[in-house]
């Protein structure tokens, strides 16, 4: 208050600047925060669709990823969003996410026509760069806010930051992918195996349930590798692994277990002789011969069958009793199945 003029005295800082930026540095702390935190790719989206929210008016907000080895397009977020069709309005979540990725830029549409609703929306999108390129686009779209390039810049700035997230979540993917599964036949690898083991084992307890497992050997796979080369072993292999897989249901779980070797294991079953059905039908199936080299060649399996509780009480015993019931079937003849309960 000043005496002399009998007025009221204030200083007014703008402090407008001040709050975008430290937004942005919130933003930036989310994202990198949701990128070691998150579980998979879903939930970082999640997290960063909260994050941009806060720092833009959005009515919606997408995700979409390019495969540059594929040169594909996917759009995972949000995940009941179906891809473009011929018959899609061209102003859309999917056919705009695309057009950024293609064309690499940056885009700004701040009012559009939706022939689909004739909702007026403000479009904006921006591409997602790392060290190998665009990887994908980020698109949000507002009926009651005009985006101008001030919003554009904030999302172009941000989206560095969620392509640095979005690959470790890959990389993360891929090296738990390579940790529990087989590379060559994408079949579940012997420790993912135990772990599902133990699981059925540890239901079928609580439930008093069976769980069966059948071991499987390819006999005279060894011929196949020494006279048309491991390529063609190679081939044999993915093609043993997709048959058996089309023999079981999706509750199923077929692993390789080693070399030649399989292990299917089988749980929420009644029937007594459900596990010998299987057996039966994987062994019909890869009795037809195969295609390799030119060449039509057939693999003979050798199949093994051990159950919970008639055989063992955990999973090494199971697993012991199912490869003993193996060898037996191969010293058979082998094509055929073999019961540990044959044994006695």
């Amino acid at each position: 208050w000043s005496e002399d003029d009998e007025v009221r005295i204030a200083v007014a800082h703008d402090i407008t600047e001040r709050k975008r930026s430290e937004a942005l540095q919130n933003a930036l702390y989310g994202i990198s925060e949701a990128a070691h935190s998150a579980k998979d790719l879903l939930g970082l989206f999640q997290q960063v669709h909260q994050i941009i929210g806060e720092l833009l008016p959005t009515i919606s907000f997408s995700v979409a990823l390019y495969d540059e080895q594929n040169d594909e397009l996917s759009f995972p977020y949000p995940a009941e969003q179906p891809p473009a069709t011929a018959a899609d309005t061209p102003l859309n979540a999917t056919t705009l996410s695309a057009q950024v990725i293609r064309s690499g830029n940056t885009l700004l549409l701040p009012k559009a026509c939706q022939a689909q609703n004739d909702a007026s929306h403000s479009w904006l999108g921006v591409p997602l760069r790392s060290h190998r390129g665009v990887i994908g686009a980020l698109l949000v779209s507002s009926a009651s806010t005009r985006y101008s390039e001030r919003e554009q810049e904030l999302l172009q700035f941000v989206s560095t930051q969620v392509a640095t997230a979005i690959e470790r979540q890959q990389m993360l993917s891929r090296l738990q992918f390579m940790a529990q599964y087989d590379q060559l036949t994408q079949l579940p690898n012997r420790e993912l195996l135990r772990d599902r083991l133990h699981t059925a084992l540890a239901r079928a307890r609580r439930q008093k349930s069976q769980v069966a497992l059948l071991f499987l050997d390819l006999d005279k796979f060894k011929q196949v590798n020494d006279s048309l080369g491991h390529a063609a072993g190679d081939q044999l292999l993915q093609g043993v692994a997709q048959r058996i897989q089309l023999c079981l249901r999706e509750a199923d779980t077929v692993a390789r277990f080693a070399g030649d070797e399989f292990v299917v294991l089988l749980e929420d079953f009644h029937s007594a002789d459900h596990a010998s059905v299987v057996a039966e039908k994987i062994r019909q199936s890869l009795n037809h011969p195969f295609e390799l080299c030119g060449q039509s060649q057939t693999i003979l399996p050798s199949i093994g069958i051990a159950l919970y509780p008639q055989h063992a009480q955990d999973e090494q015993q199971l697993l012991h009793h199912a490869d003993n019931a193996m060898y037996r079937a191969k010293q058979k003849g082998g094509n055929r199945a073999h019961s540990a309960l044959e044994q006695e």
